[in-house]
């Protein structure tokens, strides 16, 4: 007869929050009416649910704002088509995934004009244990 003895299960990973940022960042237009932020790259281990997102660019023309996970051919997150002034709320969190990074483009904008995004992040760091 054998018996069955308990065995330790190794310890799941989880996501904990390790902080709340603010973050500001700006591009000049360029001559194809264009600008673009790119935000650091998160490190594998870490994660941001943006929650808020204000956007501006200066100038007369009216220019449109597109945000994506890393590169523009990628995942497109959210935009607007009031790229010179607006806002959004993201209740539960837009996801930008580990190992990626924040890509903000404006397109028809003036040349020469500034563009802004400043937001709000919740940041999560995986945890094991």
């Amino acid at each position: 007869m054998s018996i069955a003895l308990p065995y330790a299960v190794p310890a799941a990973s989880s996501w904990q929050v390790r902080s709340w940022r603010y973050l500001q960042e700006s591009a000049v237009v360029g001559a194809d009416g264009t600008a673009r932020i790119d935000f650091d790259q998160l490190p594998g281990d870490v994660m941001w649910l943006v929650e808020r997102a204000t956007s501006s660019c200066s100038g007369a023309a009216g220019s449109e704002l597109r945000l994506y996970q890393g590169e523009p051919a990628g995942a497109l997150l959210s935009g607007t088509s009031r790229g010179s002034f607006d806002e959004a709320d993201y209740p539960l969190g837009m996801l930008v995934e580990p190992s990626t990074w924040l890509a903000a483009v404006w397109t028809g904008a003036e040349v020469g004009a500034t563009a802004k995004l400043r937001i709000q992040v919740r940041e999560l760091q995986q945890v094991n244990g």
